[in-house]
């Protein structure tokens, strides 16, 4: 299991052969580096959707470069990509400034669609794509970004539908 003293490009070199050959094998990721690095490769391995549960649509993660990057060139090469997103935050501004960086016109054509939920205490965030993608986090302190670990899985048709359904449940769709 990856350690954050594993140089950046070995790491990055896993996840790119765990994605490119879709393997079914859980890896970790322990830092915000991965995190970010292994969602990227999530929404670029998407079909035509994917999956968020999140704390918050703030600068440290979702609203930072590389993840907006890779939402834009993932919208540009797929015209009908879609982004659902449960988020735990009350707070409003965030919300809008997500939107606004990535563009009010895949709000208003249904392409991103974000559904505010209450906030609990501990929590298990996931993303979830629709080839069987999954990157689960351990539970923990709701903006404890620095802290949070997860299990990441490009190829895992159990768990990968075992979330989407959570995930459907969470939004309100049975």
């Amino acid at each position: 299991m990856p350690k954050e003293n594993i140089p950046k490009s070995e790491y990055m070199g896993m996840v790119d052969f765990l994605q490119k050959n879709k393997l079914n094998m859980f890896i970790q990721n322990s830092s915000i580096f991965h995190a970010k690095y292994v969602s990227r490769k999530l929404i670029e391995s998407a079909n035509n959707e994917l999956n968020i549960f999140s704390g918050t649509l703030d600068e440290t993660f979702f609203c930072s470069d590389a993840i907006l990057n890779t939402l834009k060139e993932k919208f540009e090469k797929n015209p009908s990509f879609k982004i659902n997103i449960v988020v735990e935050s009350e707070i409003e501004s965030n919300i809008l400034e997500f939107k606004k960086k990535l563009g009010d016109c895949l709000f208003d054509d249904g392409r991103i669609n974000v559904f505010p939920r209450k906030a609990h205490e501990k929590i298990t965030h996931f993303m979830v794509n629709d080839t069987n993608g999954i990157r689960i986090e351990e539970e923990h302190q709701l903006g404890d970004v620095q802290n949070i670990r997860a299990k990441i899985n490009f190829n895992s048709p159990r768990y990968a539908t075992k979330f989407w359904n959570i995930f459907n449940e969470l939004k309100g769709i049975n």
